[in-house]
């Protein structure tokens, strides 16, 4: 029987598990390009908000596409995924009013072919909700197992979500299949996972699948 470790220690103790998600959460390349090319030109590294906008913030904006552009086309997995992100609209490399999420999804795609964990989610996420490519179910779910083989809790997250719902999903049966999956999300530090465990043999509201950095995505 799964035993439900994780969940046991932050509702005892109201801590997170530790694990590698939270560093890869919160890892951002662009926040990283951004912060340093702020430096450069000495304006303050914020959020950039259209309204205040001026010329050295605008061409911080610019600098932080060129050079995130070139480390995709090097061949940086990492920096083809947060390209995905600039389609997207973010602020500090993109525009929420010129979103292309076709290209995005081709980007993510990319990096996840060529074995970066997080883009495996996103593109996965991608072929589940159709956002950018044609909706595909299955295929989504084989990319949730790919990085679901490298512990992501997103990834173990999803999965779980999947087959507590696979009725409607794939007219199948539904089982108990989703509740290891939400409890391994559960121990590798992934908060919605816990919850989702801790409900799952009462009424369990569905919630959206999740992703990395992606909420622009659904807009």
């Amino acid at each position: 029987m799964y035993k439900m470790t994780a969940f046991e220690l932050i509702l005892v103790t109201g801590l997170a598990a530790v694990s590698t998600y939270s560093s890869l959460a919160n890892a951002n390349l662009i926040d990283d390009v951004y912060a340093e090319e702020c430096r450069k030109v000495g304006i303050q590294n914020i959020e950039p908000l259209s309204y205040m906008f001026d010329g050295r913030t605008v061409a911080v904006i610019k600098k932080v596409r060129q050079r995130i552009d070139l480390m995709s086309r090097q061949g940086n997995s990492e920096a083809t995924f947060s390209l995905a992100l600039c389609y997207l609209g973010n602020s500090k490399c993109g525009s929420y009013t010129q979103t292309d999420k076709t290209t995005a999804f081709r980007l993510f795609k990319q990096a996840a072919d060529a074995g970066y964990v997080p883009a495996m989610v996103n593109t996965g996420l991608g072929y589940f909700n159709g956002l950018g490519v044609r909706e595909n179910k299955t295929t989504a779910l084989e990319y949730f197992k790919r990085a679901a083989q490298h512990n992501d809790p997103i990834a173990q997250y999803n999965i779980g979500h999947i087959l507590r719902y696979k009725k409607s999903f794939f007219g199948l049966m539904q089982n108990s299949e989703g509740k290891e999956w939400f409890g391994k999300s559960c121990d590798n530090g992934y908060e919605p996972g816990c919850e989702a465990y801790s409900l799952y043999d009462n009424e369990y509201h569905a919630t959206p699948l999740r992703g990395y950095f992606i909420d622009p995505w659904y807009n």
